[in-house]
């Protein structure tokens, strides 16, 4: 297990590591020797919200085979949103339509694949009386053999263990899945959960972490990112010492996790606050992420920054 590190931000990037950073992006997968080709764009499929769904809010997933995996969040037969696939050809099949009742509502998130099931989470929906409507699932969608695919709940929020997961899930190498419950909890202030297969079939669930506002934050956003020991790291958009946000690790000690507040965000124009989802390492362990607001005082309430927090 890694010892405790001190972390600092050094959000906006300074100039010479910023155009380092850019450099990375614009020449990724083209030979760096060959100078750069204009590029040019084929839409695979204009959504019409309907039985094919809408507003594909996350990313994508692709097969060997060249098909993309993806969530729209309203549209299908009920209007509470689809898992699709897209052929290469462009092609798209709504592979489940949610009903916005037990199945779930609402699929914010991007997918994950593991054993030939898509895995994911509903932000709504579920069943569970505990929450206007619905406290959100996990779900999964796995074929059939014969053209189809069927959907099953792995996991229905109801509020105690968290509500409203709006953020994608992780996968560990022994298959347990980790994820980020917006809201719900005591507080109502969000928790981190772990999905875990049980013997004889289905899943059980444990609460990791559940966030108290004052201290670690309010309102985790998912996906969460893991570093090369094991420990979780993540974003909550609000709380924190400055309630503006904090970046947090979740270390597993002797069968229970413990969370540490790696970075609290201070409120003010001038500087980022209110980290949005995701968080990325690079090689030598330092953070990356954005943030929803601060930053630029010339922009009306600051529109928002990429920082970095260094150990």
């Amino acid at each position: 297990m890694n010892t405790r590190r001190q972390w600092v931000s050094t959000a906006p990037m300074g100039a010479a590591r910023a155009g380092l950073a850019l450099m990375a992006v614009v020449v990724l997968g083209v030979d760096a020797a060959q100078p750069a080709q204009a590029r040019g764009l084929t839409v695979l499929h204009n959504f019409a919200g309907s039985s094919d769904g809408g507003d594909p809010f996350a990313s994508l997933i692709r097969d060997s085979a060249g098909n993309l995996y993806g969530t729209a969040d309203y549209g299908g037969t009920a209007f509470a949103g689809v898992v699709f696939k897209v052929a290469p050809d462009g092609t798209e099949t709504a592979l489940y339509s949610f009903s916005g009742g037990a199945d779930g509502a609402n699929p914010y998130s991007g997918l994950v694949s593991a054993s030939g099931s898509l895995y994911g989470t509903t932000y709504s929906g579920g069943g569970s009386s505990a929450c206007t409507d619905g406290c959100g699932t996990v779900f999964s969608v796995t074929p059939t053999g014969d053209g189809s695919w069927v959907e099953s709940v792995v996991h229905s929020f109801n509020n105690v263990d968290g509500a409203n997961p709006d953020g994608g899930l992780v996968r560990d190498s022994s298959g347990n899945l980790y994820g980020a419950a917006s809201q719900g909890n005591s507080g109502n202030l969000g928790a981190i959960f772990e999905l875990t297969p049980a013997a004889g079939g289905g899943w059980q669930e444990f609460t990791l972490h559940t966030f108290d506002q004052a201290g670690d934050g309010r309102y985790p956003l998912g996906p969460l990112t893991f570093d090369a020991s094991g420990n979780l790291y993540g974003a909550t958009e609000e709380g924190g010492a400055n309630k503006a946000g904090a970046v947090y690790e979740l270390t597993p000690t002797g069968g229970s996790w413990s969370e540490q507040v790696v970075y609290s965000f201070i409120n003010g124009v001038n500087t980022p606050n209110h980290p949005g989802p995701g968080i990325v390492f690079d090689t030598a362990g330092n953070l990356y992420g954005t943030t929803l607001s601060g930053g630029d005082p010339t922009c009306l309430g600051g529109c928002g920054a990429i920082f970095e927090v260094t150990p």
